[in-house]
């Protein structure tokens, strides 16, 4: 009877279990099989989507741009609601944004009539015109795609308002795309031109000028025309050419000529000759500005010109005489250099200044490089190690960024500058650390203060030490989780590690400090490895005493963990913030968090670098006589060449010479060594006023070196020239021996600053052309410009990488030859589009997500169903 109750039981659970089971997986089935979009009747309106042309080239010969725009968007309201309708309005110049809709045209009118404030009457375009020099219609093209595509609206039409012309990816195969997916394509022309402009296409100077010999400039303009023809005044150019010697200013009045011609767009172009004094030798630069007929003569501004942006002004080195040159290198977000630096001019040496994205190019016109706490990683690796073999200079200073930046022996990618420094700063710091960033999680954190929090990590985490384990954490009432976490070996691999910080955000709530360090007290009190926590908080907790402090700090020794309290803001309660600091020590005042990331690289990476009040750098025992000279007249000031300097710890590299050491321990500060025909130098130490402020508003005792670097020529006669003449890549002054074919590598930068791509955008092979300069045809190679550079615009600075069967050759800058918003020669996009076809193959929708929880859980259910008969025959 017992047995006949269990099989009975048996059954009455198999059933349920059974019927759970197909019924999961009947559920399942359906989940995974999703209905495609495309099979459903239409549900939605049709669509009028208007493309708006905003580019500058467009607005600015129209002086009635603003209302020519609100009509012609009333009109397309006006022709929406007769459809039925609804509105899309996509606006481009060198971006793409959509600035209404899908939406009713009865909203767009609301807004056109100034009922609501998303957009009035042309102010919204017209401020992106302004300040926008390009014409990226394929981008817009691709914002709307999505809605044109949508397979549940009746209808759709495209109207793109604008000439056609683009300046970056072609837009023509999006066009074709949404042309046989059956979008009706219209398009609506610009009104002529109501305003005449004149513009700077180019300025040419000669290569170098002889000291006090006069000389000249071509420039290269263009008038626009007005629909009423030419006949208003020309204006004038302002022009200024500043350098050794002071500023000289002048004024010229170009005429036009009676030969020249419109072409397209309604432009004539012509040369102009501008006429320049006599100079000092020296770098000069030449600057051209088109002003208002009358304005007087004198320095220009760097404001927007009054007559618009872009194609307005205009700016040229002129080399003067045989003065050594030096190319200060800086980040963008750096500081500008002091005036004291420009003194270098009155020892012979010209001093430009440039940004990191910028040396490629300067390359070529100068002697020597100086990199303030700029990483080799950041630099054009082949182009400088070209240039130094060659007989160029460089001298590198190394402070956070640098750290930050440096590869070890090893582990450097291609190219790399580390391996030819004379300093090695990567010591591996001993024994491994956790490092917890807790930051106080109250809404005073929140916005703007840990966006300084974010930025100082991402400064933080690549220049820490391989054994330190960097992570992130909130607290409020309680300890909250690790937000983020790095454990990478190398600045690349910490680099890829940071991602997680862009989506870390403040929890809010309130605040409980002593809580929250007893729970990371004891979280960790069974880990073996030392830490250090730094605490970032105002102050403002629950209500503390100086023994339950005390008690919190002991907790965190107990739990091998070092603190440090950053207190953040001016008012910052400091009856909470001191009862956690160990006898004698003081909180580290953090204020507004401007100045975060150079705190907390102190507070973590103190084992990177020296800091003594009392250190100071004397001379070294250099083995070449040329820098046994450049010492004495460091030293012509006293022995002492620099004080109290916060310095990296370094090694001295292989083959290095010592110029300067700290005092009394006698560990490296600079350092020179022989690379190819010049010199490369290191400096562990930068100037800025928490490294080397004796070196922040003058080169100081840097400046004898500095004239060495740059004086032992730089031998140009086998550099090669890399330019595009009517399509074709032109390489000139090859030398005999190279191969034949070679293929050219373009390598663009990412960014502003240049971090260069692990493959190459473009290639193209070269080969031994007839005709042009060269007497030998074999030193002239030519082949057709890669496709792939019609996407940068005209004059992006890329790397051109030239090799040959046996690898690299040579690396040299390149300008893109792509089109410029004012070159009045930009592609115009073809108005003959293909006919409408099979609608295009959108990808498939993706099962329902929850379809394979319910698929597990129908198994889970039918193997628990066939365990029952197993169960009774078990039982018997």
């Amino acid at each position: 009877m017992r047995t006949l109750d269990r099989a009975r039981g048996s059954t009455t659970l198999e059933l349920p279990l059974l019927a759970g089971a197909i019924a999961s997986l009947t559920l399942a089935t359906i989940l995974a099989q999703p209905q495609v979009r495309g099979t459903r009747a239409p549900e939605l309106p049709g669509l009028r989507a208007i493309c708006l042309d905003a580019s500058a080239s467009a607005t600015a010969p129209r002086s009635q741009w603003p209302r020519q725009v609100g009509r012609f968007l009333r009109a397309q309201c006006a022709l929406a609601q007769a459809d039925g309708h609804e509105v899309l309005l996509v606006e481009y110049a060198a971006s793409a944004q959509r600035t209404f809709g899908p939406g009713s045209p009865e909203e767009l009118l609301a807004h056109l009539d100034g009922r609501q404030t998303l957009l009035v009457p042309g102010e919204r375009v017209a401020a992106t015109a302004n300040s926008s020099a390009g014409s990226h219609l394929a981008e817009a093209l691709e914002v709307m795609t999505p809605n044109l595509l949508d397979p549940q609206r009746t209808e759709q039409i495209l109207v793109l308002h604008g000439d056609g012309t683009y300046t970056a990816a072609d837009p023509a195969p999006a066009l074709e795309l949404l042309a046989r997916g059956g979008v009706r394509v219209e398009w609506a022309d610009l009104d002529p031109p109501t305003r005449v402009r004149l513009g700077i296409e180019e300025v040419h100077v000669p290569p170098s000028v002889a000291a006090g010999a006069p000389s000249a400039a071509r420039l290269e303009l263009y008038w626009q025309l007005a629909s009423g023809g030419s006949t208003a005044r020309l204006p004038q150019l302002n022009w200024s050419l500043s350098g050794p010697g002071g500023a000289a200013y002048g004024v010229a009045r170009p005429e036009l000529p009676s030969s020249a011609s419109a072409g397209r767009g309604g432009r004539l172009r012509w040369s102009s000759r501008l006429d320049l004094p006599p100079r000092v030798a020296g770098s000069h630069q030449l600057r051209i500005q088109v002003t208002s007929a009358g304005t007087p003569p004198g320095e220009l501004s760097n404001g927007s010109s009054a007559l618009g942006s872009g194609d307005q002004r205009a700016a040229e080195w002129l080399n003067v005489g045989q003065r050594l040159r030096l190319a200060i290198v800086h980040r963008e977000d750096a500081p500008a250099l002091a005036p004291g630096w420009r003194a270098l001019s009155q020892q012979g040496l010209d001093v430009r200044p440039v940004h990191t994205d910028q040396l490629l190019g300067v390359l070529p016109e100068v002697d020597a490089v100086l990199t303030l706490d700029v990483g080799p990683a950041d630099l054009p690796g082949h182009a400088m190690r070209a240039f130094i073999n060659s007989g160029g200079g460089w001298l590198a200073t190394i402070g956070w960024q640098f750290l930050g930046s440096w590869s070890p022996a090893g582990q450097a990618a291609e190219g790399d500058l580390s391996s030819i420094l004379p300093l090695d700063p990567g010591n591996e710091g001993g024994t491994e650390r956790d490092v917890v960033l807790l930051v106080d999680g109250s809404g005073s954190m929140a916005g703007e203060p840990f966006e300084r929090v974010r930025e100082a990590l991402f400064e933080l985490v690549p220049a820490a030490l391989p054994v330190d384990r960097l992570e992130l954490r909130f607290f409020n009432e309680s300890l909250g989780p690790v937000e983020f976490r790095s454990t990478g070996q190398t600045p690349a691999e910490r680099r890829k590690e940071l991602s997680p910080l862009l989506h870390a955000a403040v929890p809010h709530g309130g605040t409980d400090i002593l809580y929250a360090l007893g729970q990371l007290a004891e979280s960790r009190r069974r880990t073996d490895a030392s830490g250090l926590v730094l605490l970032l908080s105002d102050g403002r907790s629950s209500a503390v005493s100086a023994s339950a402090g005390a008690e919190a700090r002991a907790a965190l020794t107990r739990s091998r963990l070092d603190l440090s309290v950053l207190a953040v803001g001016e008012h910052a309660d400091r009856g909470c913030l001191p009862s956690l600091l160990a006898p004698g020590e003081e909180l580290i005042e953090a204020g507004d968090l401007s100045s975060l990331a150079g705190l907390l690289q102190r507070a973590v990476n103190q084992r990177r670098v020296r800091t003594d009040p009392e250190q100071i750098a004397v001379a070294g025992t250099p083995a070449d006589p040329l820098f046994r000279d450049v010492l004495a007249a460091q030293q012509t000031g006293g022995p002492e060449l620099l004080a109290s300097p916060t310095c990296a710890r370094a090694e001295w590299g292989a083959g290095s010479d010592a110029l300067w050491v700290t005092q009394p321990e006698g560990e490296p500060l600079l350092a020179v060594k022989r690379h190819g025909q010049g010199w490369v130098a290191a400096l562990a130490t930068t100037p800025a006023p928490a490294w080397a402020p004796d070196l922040v508003d003058a080169p100081g005792a840097l400046t004898p070196l500095l004239m060495a670097l740059a004086s032992a020529g730089v031998d140009r006669s086998t550099e090669v020239n890399l330019g595009h003449e009517s399509g074709q890549l032109v390489l000139e002054q090859v030398p005999l021996v190279w191969p034949d074919p070679l293929t050219c590598e373009f390598w663009p930068p990412l960014g502003g600053a240049i971090q260069w791509v692990s493959e190459p955008t473009a290639s193209s092979a070269l080969r031994v052309g007839v005709g042009g300069s060269a007497l030998d045809p074999r030193r002239r190679r030519t082949g057709p410009v890669p496709d792939e550079l019609a996407a940068f615009p005209r004059g992006t600075l890329m790397e051109a990488r030239i090799r040959g069967a046996d690898g690299l050759l040579a690396s040299v800058p390149f300008l893109a030859p792509g089109p410029a918003e004012w070159s009045g020669v930009s592609p115009r996009v073809s108005r003959k589009l293909p006919a409408a076809g099979p609608a295009p193959v959108l990808p498939r929708p993706a099962p329902h997500p929850l379809a394979p929880w319910f698929l597990g859980l129908g198994l889970t259910l039918g193997f628990a169903a066939g365990l029952a008969p197993l169960r009774r025959l078990w039982s018997r």
